[in-house]
Formats: structure tokens, sequence, C-alpha cells
């Protein structure tokens, strides 16, 4: 839902400040460039860790299709990001 809407506050889900200003980016660089449509992401989890990726496409592309990716740590009984990537439409 984050990514989806570029005016949402941040949810306090990130395991810095640093991470936290990525996603912030990352997500300013996917509404720039038009409307972007995440699809249904795929979950790996495990005790500690965990991964997503969802693929996008914007609105307008024919159709081809990119990816976003997270990185999650188990830490004081919720879920951190750590890591989050953007793969471009190819």
């Amino acid at each position: 839902r984050y990514l989806n809407a570029r005016n949402r506050p941040p949810p306090p889900i990130w395991n810095s400040p640093s991470i936290q200003a990525g996603a912030d980016r990352l997500r300013n660089e996917l509404h720039d460039q038009g409307k972007a449509e995440l699809l249904e992401p795929e979950w790996r989890v495990a005790t500690d860790a965990a991964a997503m990726t969802a693929p996008y496409r914007m609105d307008g592309d024919d159709g081809r299709i990119g990816q976003v990716s997270a990185d999650l740590v188990w830490r004081e009984g919720r879920w951190l990001v750590t890591g989050l990537s953007m793969d471009r439409p190819r």
C-alpha cells in the first residue's frame, strides 16, 4: 500500500532512516514515471527473515513488467524492512 500511493505517510517498518529514505526515493521514482500498479506479491518467510517480490507495470507501458523486492528481518516483535530494490520494466 505504501508504494502504491504517493501521499501515504511512511509506516513504522524501516530498519533504519536510510532504508526509509531509499523507500521514499523509490516510491517517488515509480510515481514520477506515471501510474504504477503493483501486482500480487510473492513472499518467502522463515523464522527471522522474509523476502517479498512484487511485479509491477506502468500505465501505458505496453504491458512490460518490472519488479520490486524487499528484504525483512524479525526483530523486537515486528518485521522491519532491511532492503528495498526495483528492477525496471523490460
